[in-house]
């Protein structure tokens, strides 16, 4: 199978501590007999040097998955006026502007393409492509929506980038729904001005791959 990588170093309690590796291509690693070869420094995602300890590795060939921005526009959520005798606002008036802030203020007007209300999930559990290194395996992943102000990103639920959904700056919450099994994965997200609608399709066009554990005894060690 070919595609980008995602590789992670998790700690003794399996937290993943460091994203060593984000959609890398082949060239970006020492080619060995059977596999890649990488190294890590010893730091953590703040730069910062880890203990000594039981550590291990684990990533992901992620291959054509699918992200697909909605085909027809999203309607902005229009505020409610208060009180049983609320007049119907001016033609004239500046109708005030729709709280897109928080996903908990947008979620009544999200929906699927099916015509559903959109509901957001931590986590979607999503088969994957067999490892024939790993007696040919499938398994499945848990994934998860990702954000930070340079973009978006289909993620593992324990944090691990697989697939960039999109470069938009300032995001202020991302949210990742399915209506049903084999229904297509919904991602909503917003900069708090506008809201972006993406179809994921093909996630099962993903392969686990296990690094191993090693003992960890110290930068520069």
């Amino acid at each position: 199978m070919e595609g980008a990588i995602s590789l992670g170093i998790y700690d003794p309690s399996g937290k993943l501590v460091r994203v060593l590796h984000r959609e890398a291509k082949g060239d970006q690693f020492v080619a060995a007999l059977d596999g890649y070869i990488t190294h890590w420094d010893g730091l953590d995602d703040a730069g910062h040097p880890l203990p000594p300890g039981h550590y291990s590795a684990s990533g992901y060939m992620v291959g054509p998955v699918t992200v697909q921005p909605a085909p027809s526009p999203i309607p902005s959520p229009t505020p409610l006026a208060s009180g049983s005798d609320a007049a119907t606002p001016s033609p004239t008036a500046t109708p005030p502007a729709p709280a897109l802030d928080t996903l908990e203020s947008t979620l009544p007007s999200l929906k699927f393409p099916n015509g559903k209300p959109f509901v957001p999930q931590t986590k979607i559990r999503a088969a994957l492509v067999a490892n024939p290194l790993d007696r040919d395996r499938a398994g499945a992943a848990d994934l998860s929506a990702g954000f930070d102000p340079a973009g978006s990103w289909l993620q593992l639920a324990d944090g691990l980038p697989l697939r960039q959904i999109s470069a938009t700056p300032g995001l202020k919450w991302a949210a990742l729904g399915r209506s049903a099994l084999g229904e297509p994965l919904v991602f909503f997200q917003s900069d708090g001005a506008n809201i972006q609608e993406f179809l994921i399709t093909k996630v099962s066009n993903m392969m686990a791959f296990d690094c191993g554990a090693f003992d960890f005894t110290g930068p520069g060690n």
